[in-house]
């Protein structure tokens, strides 16, 4: 029986490193002392010997004429590990006062898709590196944009953002009312400058390939396919999950999204706001004293003609229709020109003196709603900006507190 002989942990991070020195060099990428130190856990005379031409290793230290432990790299292990290890040494040269955005590399993301990321990163450090000066600087103080402001009594023009705050110093300047309205105006036309740059951005004329998480082959691929499934990059904010449809809620928009071109999420939302108000002014849970009923607020944003936001409504409403005919027929409505005409919808039986053609005094009841529920829908979320934003308009308070 043959014994294997294993090889020590030196030996192999040293074998290790000599395959990445040589793959860098190949490639033209340099490789420092400090770099080696930190991938491969090596001391000062393990750098030098990982530096020194390759040789071949001792019989004692083989098994079979391979190092025992080492697992082969395969060409993009290498790629990655060469880009890894330089966009280390180029974030090292990034000076502190340069803001760099660079793209997140998701833990689970394949090697293609890992590769693809670390390019984009190289160049963007490249860049950077090699053109500092064309990089916006940090501002060490202050808030939000900052514009260019010439002061009396300061020989240069200042950098100052919207509360007359000097970004570089931290200085605040009582600025008078003229120099308040010029900052306000060079503020308002930089804002203009910044949508317009943002919206010519996302009306450009983008490779269809940008747009997915994939790499050139694999989208390839993907479109020769009768029905291509194409995957999206990491988006921000909450990840939807399909164990977030549970219960009979969950139940009703399964069913309705089999018919519908729109995401669950709009749908599962739409739905429970709608029920919410069905429920009306019964049921509720406490908060410290505070009742809290299911009444809620939701708007759903969408690119129009294309996120399906009204079909989403449609197929729920086909529901709500047949859960509670007069609710959907009476209580659900939009159009309110003040926070009055809301209060008019929801009002209680009240009674009030009236004078009559005679001259005499009687009183009158006035007829109140009986059923409280109302659920306001508005195709625009702008034109209830629009109405609460009305002089003396009380409709922001009167949706707030209903």
């Amino acid at each position: 029986m043959s014994t294997a002989i294993a090889a020590s942990p030196d030996v192999t991070k040293i074998d290790n490193a000599r395959k990445h020195v040589q793959a860098c060099t190949q490639n033209g990428i340099p490789v420092t002392a400090d770099n080696l130190k930190l991938i491969f856990q090596l001391n000062d005379e393990d750098v030098q010997a990982a530096l020194q031409p390759t040789e071949e290793l001792t019989p004692e230290t083989l098994d079979n004429g391979e190092a025992p432990g080492l697992i082969p790299e395969t060409e993009i292990d290498q790629q990655i590990h060469q880009y890894e290890s330089t966009n280390e040494e180029l974030k090292q040269a990034v000076p502190e006062n340069i803001e760099v955005s660079l793209p997140d590399i998701p833990a689970n993301a394949s090697k293609e898709e890992r590769l693809e990321l670390l390019k984009k990163t190289n160049e963007i450090l490249v860049d950077v590196v090699n053109a500092p000066e064309t990089q916006p600087l940090k501002p060490r103080f202050g808030h939000g944009l900052a514009v260019e402001l010439d002061l009396k009594g300061k020989e240069n023009s200042v950098w100052v953002d919207e509360n007359g705050t000097d970004v570089d110093t931290g200085q605040k300047y009582n600025l008078s009312l003229e120099a308040k309205e010029i900052l306000k105006q060079k503020l308002d036309k930089r804002r203009a400058e910044r949508a317009d740059e943002v919206i010519a951005e996302h009306d450009k004329e983008k490779d269809p390939r940008s747009l997915f998480a994939m790499t050139d082959g694999e989208y390839d691929r993907e479109t020769e396919k009768e029905y291509p499934i194409y995957v999206l990059p990491p988006q921000p904010g909450p990840k939807w999950d399909d164990s977030i449809l549970y219960g009979a809620a969950g139940n009703v928009i399964r069913k309705a999204v089999q018919y519908s071109e729109a995401h669950p999420a709009g749908m599962l939302l739409d739905f429970l706001v709608s029920v919410g108000s069905i429920i009306g002014r019964g049921p509720y849970f406490n908060v410290g004293a505070t009742k809290h009923y299911t009444n809620e607020f939701m708007c759903r944003v969408g690119d129009s003609a294309r996120s399906r936001k009204g079909s989403a409504r449609d197929a729920i409403d086909d529901v709500l229709r047949l859960v509670d005919p007069d609710w959907y027929s009476n209580r659900v409505e939009s159009g309110f020109g003040s926070g009055e005409a809301i209060i008019n919808r929801v009002r209680d039986t009240t009674s009030e003196m009236r004078q009559s053609r005679g001259g005499a005094w009687t009183q009158v009841t006035v007829p109140g709603v009986d059923d409280k529920r109302l659920c306001i829908r508005e195709g625009e979320i702008a034109s209830i900006f629009v109405l609460a934003g009305k002089p003396e308009s009380r409709a922001d308070i009167v949706m707030r507190d209903g």
